[in-house]
């Protein structure tokens, strides 16, 4: 199955990457004899097809938002959905807000370039990358997700962000040398949990995945946290990357033994999401294929992008900290971690969250 108007991208088994063939409703696999279902235009890839968070809207909700998207609007739809959400704001400012994780000025692609968007969420950054991109193929493991985005897609007639519902299996579904770009935003630290196994295992397999689909010479654009971010060192953040996202304090500091034990005392289940350090990250980018990296700091955090600092230039981001400390609103904890950073030289070290890219 081709997934774009080009055909530069063609779906494989997430068994045992052998193409597939598609026969109505179905994807077979004529390698392992698996058959893939297809669902309201959606190949449903994964091992696993979950919902979206139930913390934000019930099964039956989802459903219903779906069934009004064709009469209502998409953008209406998601107002009535959302409306009796605790913090409908927050979650619309970050599933929907575009201009809030605009990559097109740092990413180096054009009107020809195909991008995978890998753990889309609601395709806040597809959409935006469709505007200067030639296609994106917008994956994640939730069928609603999946199914909300091809709504929005035929709602809006934007014809370039193709949908697929992937994720939690041994490969990802798309033939080698695919993309020109493989975005990851806030996914790498969260897939151990729908995995068996060794967390950076898992997440290094990942990494290895995103190389493997890469065309040489493309690029992946890493945006997580740094396990010895200032917020969690110096203020005592709690982190939620976990099975009950409940915050925990220090616990990204600690060693993973000791990590995974405060976490089964605090939470009972064990410390699964692994972030890492500036030396981590590069580390596992670098066994993985790949090479240049570069790591922003990205202000206030990954999924807001006002201000991206460069961190391995001292003079750069000293002064793109200065700025930071003379025009915007802090808090004065915020203030003095700051100016410390900036006084030090140690943003590197210590930025809350890193936006990284590596070349293949």
């Amino acid at each position: 199955m081709l997934l774009t108007k080009d055909n530069a991208v063609n779906l494989v088994c997430p068994r045992c990457k052998n193409p597939l063939a598609e026969t109505g409703d179905v994807l077979q696999c004529g390698s392992c004899g698996v058959d893939w279902k297809v669902e309201n235009g959606v190949p449903i890839l994964t091992e696993s097809s979950k919902w979206y968070p139930k913390e934000h809207m019930t099964k039956e909700q989802f459903e219903e938002l779906l069934g009004d998207i064709d009469s209502k609007g998409w953008e209406e739809a998601i107002k009535v959905a959302t409306g009796s959400m605790r913090d409908s704001k927050g979650f619309n400012i970050l599933a929907f807000n575009e201009s809030r994780r605009d990559l097109s000025s740092i990413l180096p692609l054009n009107k020809e370039s195909v991008v995978l968007d890998y753990g889309c969420g609601m395709g806040g950054i597809s959409f935006n990358l469709a505007k200067s991109c030639g296609h994106i193929i917008a994956a994640d493991q939730s069928a609603f997700r999946a199914q909300f985005i091809r709504a929005r897609c035929k709602n809006s007639g934007v014809p370039n962000v193709t949908p697929v519902c992937a994720g939690n299996s041994r490969y990802l579904p798309f033939s080698d040398n695919s993309f020109d770009a493989v975005i990851m935003n806030g996914v790498l630290e969260w897939m151990p949990l729908s995995m068996e196994g060794d967390p950076r295992d898992i997440q290094m397999s990942a990494l290895k995945e995103a190389g493997r689909v890469l065309k040489k010479g493309g690029i992946i654009y890493l945006a997580i946290e740094n396990r010895f971010g200032y917020r969690y060192l110096f203020f005592g953040k709690g982190d939620s990357h976990n099975q009950k996202k409940k915050k925990i304090r220090y616990i990204t500091l600690l060693p993973r033994v000791i990590a995974n034990l405060y976490s089964k005392l605090r939470i009972k289940a064990p410390y699964r999401c692994y972030l890492y350090s500036y030396g981590g990250y590069r580390k596992m980018l670098i066994d993985s294929g790949f090479r240049k990296c570069v790591f922003y700091f990205p202000y206030p955090d990954h999924n807001h992008l006002k201000y991206i600092i460069p961190v391995d230039n001292r003079k750069a981001s000293s002064s793109f900290l200065n700025y930071i400390l003379n025009g915007a609103s802090l808090s004065a904890k915020e203030r003095s971690a700051i100016s410390f950073l900036s006084f030090t030289g140690l943003l590197k070290h210590f930025a809350q969250d890193y936006l990284i890219i590596a070349t293949r």
